[in-house]
Order: structure tokens, then C-alpha cells, then sequence
């Protein structure tokens, strides 16, 4: 019985061993894990700070895209009407013109009859 008593005992002694040095590599590794998981922390934020300043930039670009496309448009609008009163103006002019050419015509036909 005392043999197994002994017995017991070592493997308790054993047990005790296997987990002091368990917790002696816990112990040492734990820094070490420590500092890479706030290093994997530090990248994830300055990922996040890059995709946040990627997303602001290609919001201001879209916002002066949409102020450029604006403008083009108002110009083009602004362009037409211009061309379009010019277009009135020539097409009076050469109403006009013809109106007067038939207003001679038909005077020189008088005169000469």
C-alpha cells in the first residue's frame, strides 16, 4: 500500500511538474502574444484609417465630378439658347432679305409693264 502511495505521489509530483512548467511557458509566451495581437490591432486600424480616407477621396472626386458634369450641362443649355437665338436672328435676316428682294422684283415687273 505504500508502494502505491509512492506511486500516487510521483504521479502527483509529475502532474505538479507538467503544470508549473506549463504555466511557466504560459507565462513567458503570454507577452509575447500579447504584442502580436496589438500589432495585428495596429494594422487592422490603419487599414481601416486607409479605406476611410480612400472612401472620403472618392467622395470628393465624385462631388467634383457631379459639379463638373453640372456645369457642362448648364454651359451646353446656355450654348443652345445662344445658338438658338442666333439661328432666330439669321432666320428673321434672311426672311427679311427675301421680302425685300420680292418687294423689288414685283416693283421692277410694275415698272417695267
Amino acid at each position: 500500500m505504500i508502494a502505491e502511495g509512492d506511486k500516487w505521489k510521483g504521479k502527483l509530483h509529475k502532474l505538479d511538474d507538467e503544470l508549473s512548467t506549463a504555466n511557466e511557458v504560459v507565462v513567458s509566451q503570454k507577452p509575447k502574444y500579447r504584442r502580436l495581437m496589438q500589432h495585428q490591432m495596429d494594422e487592422a486600424k490603419e487599414v481601416a484609417a486607409q479605406v476611410q480616407n480612400y472612401q472620403e477621396s472618392f467622395l470628393q472626386e465624385n462631388n467634383d465630378l457631379l459639379t463638373q458634369l453640372k456645369k457642362a450641362i448648364s454651359d451646353k443649355r446656355a450654348n443652345s439658347i445662344c445658338q438658338s437665338k442666333k439661328h432666330k436672328q439669321l432666320a428673321q435676316a434672311r426672311l427679311a432679305k427675301w421680302y425685300e428682294e420680292r418687294e423689288r422684283r414685283q416693283t421692277t415687273e410694275d415698272y417695267a409693264a
